[in-house]
């Protein structure tokens, strides 16, 4: 889920990326001021791929909209060289209930989240969060849980106008 192509275009300044999404709206507004692969589609254009293909694969914040997690890390295992890198970004219940009362201004759904409620993507639908222990189930058998980090930044639930200020 390469998204807008915001991490692809900024890791393609000195690698090659190559992207994988399947929203051809998001495709529309993607950034590619740097050459990467843009491959439109989803598992299964994984599947046509190489085994041993990649050094890293990212998956940040694509979980939660995958129906089979655990095929999506099977292929991410076949595709990986020996000794690759998975780098897995998930939601964080806390950190959405932040987001939609801070970057969205959506207080009636932040307090939802806050009574337990299922929360809702702008682009995609309903949110189907996981725990940790949800995601060493699907990986156990194929990969080794190195670090788990925790952050959530309020730069990361600012507008995105903001962001793009000097200042």
């Amino acid at each position: 889920g390469s998204g807008f192509g915001v991490t692809s275009n900024h890791l393609a300044k000195c690698n090659d990326v190559t992207a994988v999404e399947p929203n051809m709206e998001m495709l529309e507004h993607r950034i590619c001021d740097n050459r990467y692969e843009q491959i439109t589609g989803s598992i299964e254009k994984l599947k046509e791929m190489e085994d041993s293909s990649f050094d890293v694969i990212l998956c940040h914040n694509v979980l939660e909209y995958i129906e089979n997690r655990a095929d999506l890390i099977a292929e991410f295992h076949r595709l990986l060289k020996k000794d690759g890198i998975l780098s897995i970004v998930k939601h964080n219940k806390n950190g959405k209930v932040m987001h939609k009362a801070v970057f969205e201004n959506n207080i009636d759904e932040a307090m939802s989240l806050l009574k337990g409620e299922d929360a809702t993507s702008q682009n995609f639908g309903t949110i189907n969060e996981y725990e940790i222990e949800d995601l060493q189930e699907c990986i156990a058998e194929r990969f080794i849980l190195d670090k788990i980090f925790g952050i959530r930044t309020f730069y990361g639930i600012q507008p995105n106008s903001f962001k793009s200020e000097p200042d």
